[in-house]
């Protein structure tokens, strides 16, 4: 599917991420006091064993690295987290080798949704809950597990003006994390139809100024702070016209779907706006990756998207890769992939960091997880293993 050529810049590691060549993947159950089997659906039990994880890095996500550190699991949350401790009493030692983090955010995604996240005869539905959509039997939650990927933000695809409530699910348990997440507004190109108003970008802001300005339902508890949003832009000169409309209404959220980031980056940070970016392809616009840094090193939140099935999974750990070789430090790209897009989707309560009182959605890599080198070896998911590589796929990769 992809070109090798276009792959080499990147090590032998990103063609088996991207193609599945030369990594058979299966998925077993962690030991056999975990009788839930691995794609259960079932919260973990409470009188589950009290799991002490001992690894030699843990990314917390952060920013910080842990050394020699010991995580304990019991009913699917973290129970603590430190370095150079031993075990609780009772506790059942795991020793892993490679490097642990928390599962990847990918903060919008369309997997599982089949179609029913979008509607062409209607472009305005504020109150659509696209929970609905999320299919947990879907063979799309076994490919983002896969990947590392334990939530995804299911979100329109900005076709439309106002989109619908997007939801944040965890694809491993199969559970809606959080219902009516962030409410979906189109204000780029992606919105415009010739048959359908608007059908101008005038028209686009006179209308979403209207519904914001009268302040009712969704809206109104948009600009009281109570629902954020996720804005769909096309190019610079739709940032600059959505971060002047958040502003001008007082709302909060992100801006996703652009590309050039960078020269526009004061007045998002000025609006109090995050930026999702990607999925950038390999070897595709060569500076979208600088754009992102560039936006970084501003000061915006950064978080990252995966917009699977359209796109392969596996593009989300690879575009942080990519913002990593374009200047982005390694702390800080895992930080994007993992605590701010938890921060950005309103779930750091819940997931985004190896910490006490999480939820214990965890990744165990072969080497630094911004290494495309590395191989994903376990997923755990609210404690539950989802995904198990096969032995002879882990060799191990690079350190951050």
């Amino acid at each position: 599917m992809l070109n090798n050529l276009l792959l080499s810049g990147f090590g032998p590691g990103l063609l088996a991420l991207l193609s599945g060549v030369g990594q058979p993947r299966v998925a077993t159950p962690l030991t056999p006091l975990t009788p839930l089997s691995p794609l259960s659906t079932s919260p973990a039990s409470v009188d589950a064993p009290t799991l002490a994880l001992h690894v030699a890095r843990v990314h917390v996500g952060d920013g910080t690295v842990l050394t020699n550190a010991t995580v304990v699991v019991r009913g699917g949350k973290v129970v603590s987290v430190g370095e150079n401790v031993p075990p609780p009493e009772g506790a059942l030692l795991v020793e892993l080798e490679g490097e642990l983090s928390p599962g990847l955010i990918a903060l919008r995604d369309f997997s599982t949704a089949r179609g029913e996240n979008v509607d062409s005869t209607r472009n305005i539905m504020p109150t659509a809950d696209l929970a609905l959509a999320f299919d947990k039997r879907h063979r799309d939650v076994a490919a983002l597990s896969a990947e590392g990927i334990t939530s995804v933000v299911l979100a329109a695809p900005g076709s439309e003006l106002v989109g619908g409530l997007a939801a944040v699910v965890d694809p491993g348990s199969g559970e809606v994390t959080k219902r009516k997440a962030l409410l979906c507004i189109g204000a780029g190109t992606r919105a415009l139809s010739f048959n359908r108003y608007p059908t101008s970008t005038a028209a686009q802001y006179a209308e979403l100024d209207e519904l914001f300005g009268a302040g009712e339902s969704v809206y109104g508890q948009a600009k009281q702070g109570g629902l954020p949003l996720l804005i769909d832009v096309t190019d610079r000169a739709d940032v600059q016209r959505a971060a002047a409309f958040a502003k001008r209404h007082g709302l909060k959220g992100a801006l996703v779907g652009a590309i050039r980031w960078g020269d526009v980056a004061a007045a998002v940070k000025d609006a109090g706006l995050a930026i999702v970016v990607g999925p950038i392809q390999i070897g595709g616009f060569g500076p979208a990756a600088a754009e992102a840094v560039r936006a970084a090193q501003a000061g915006v939140k950064i978080g990252f998207a995966a917009d699977s099935p359209d796109n392969h999974p596996a593009l989300l750990r690879a575009t942080a890769a990519q913002c990593v070789r374009a200047g982005m430090a390694p702390g800080a790209a895992v930080r994007a992939l993992t605590g701010d897009a938890a921060s950005i989707a309103g779930v750091a309560d819940r997931t985004g960091r190896v910490a006490a009182g999480l939820e214990a959605d965890l990744v165990l890599w072969s080497g630094a997880p911004t290494d495309l080198t590395s191989r994903i070896l376990k997923v755990w998911s609210d404690g539950q293993l989802v995904f198990e590589a096969a032995p002879n796929a882990s060799s191990q990769g690079g350190q951050e």
